[in-house]
């Protein structure tokens, strides 16, 4: 990472390091914004056997990856169960990216705010989630979700505290 740009190579940008080193340990990984899945690909290639929880706002259909123990959600992680209004800008070679969705209108990206869709989606925070996994499970919880990151982690208290929990976010102020 630096001056805002990033590299979305999993070997060149510390990801792969971190994931190949522990995923022998991961018996469920949650992939907050798994966008189409390249995170949990690269980590089923490397231990099977992991229960996939993935959440984003993209159909289905749109995901790369598969596994028989894949359960994908439509849904935003948050402090609530309910419905959460989102800002969405598809996907566009006019700002060079992919399909970008936050809590807020960006200002990170070249283009105009009345660019931006709002969307309305269910919401569901990590502690009514995850109450059916295995206690004392070991979790690996992967969140790059624009800016909700907080709001996440303030629905994941129950959670965090059953459960042995390593992972890593992104920060998006």
């Amino acid at each position: 990472f630096s001056q805002g740009f990033f590299f979305t190579d999993i070997n060149k940008n510390g990801e792969g390091f971190l994931l190949e080193r522990v995923a022998h340990l991961i018996e469920y990984f949650i992939d907050g914004g798994c966008n189409k899945g390249d995170v949990s690909k690269y980590l089923h290639e490397i231990n099977g056997n992991i229960n996939f929880h993935l959440f984003d706002i993209v159909d289905e259909e749109f995901i790369d990856f598969k596994s028989n123990f894949t359960t994908y959600n439509k849904a935003i992680l948050s402090d609530n169960v309910d419905r959460e209004l989102i800002y969405t800008l598809p996907k566009s070679n006019k700002w060079n990216s992919s399909e970008v969705s936050s809590l807020y209108i960006r200002d990170d990206y070249n283009c105009k705010e009345d660019e931006f869709i709002q969307m309305e989606l269910p919401s569901i925070t990590l502690d009514d989630y995850a109450k059916n996994f295995t206690k004392k499970s070991n979790v690996f919880l992967k969140l790059d979700i624009e800016g909700a990151e907080i709001k996440c982690l303030e629905g994941a208290k129950k959670f965090l505290a059953n459960y042995s929990v390593s992972g890593y976010l992104e920060y998006n102020p």
